[in-house]
């Protein structure tokens, strides 16, 4: 079964008409690109981040300045 649309995959490569194959080839291709997207990461994944950031000084200075914003936020409500 024909549609009389025309595609072009690529431009000036000559027009093809769509059909239930041409649509099934494409339809097949994205189902294969669908299934090798990596796998979902665990529910335990955070544990492996657990302590990378130990003896970090860039880590330690986030910290220092979480604390004083929260500090800061504390006395405001106070």
């Amino acid at each position: 079964m024909k549609n009389s649309r025309r595609e072009s995959q690529n431009p000036g490569e000559p027009m093809n008409e769509i059909t239930l194959e041409s649509l099934a080839r494409r339809v097949e291709t994205l189902e294969r690109a669908l299934r090798i997207r990596p796998p979902v990461a665990n529910k335990s994944d955070w544990q492996r981040a657990v302590g990378m950031f130990a003896g970090s000084e860039f880590m330690r200075q986030v910290d220092q300045e979480g604390r004083k914003i929260r500090e800061a936020e504390r006395e405001q409500k106070s």
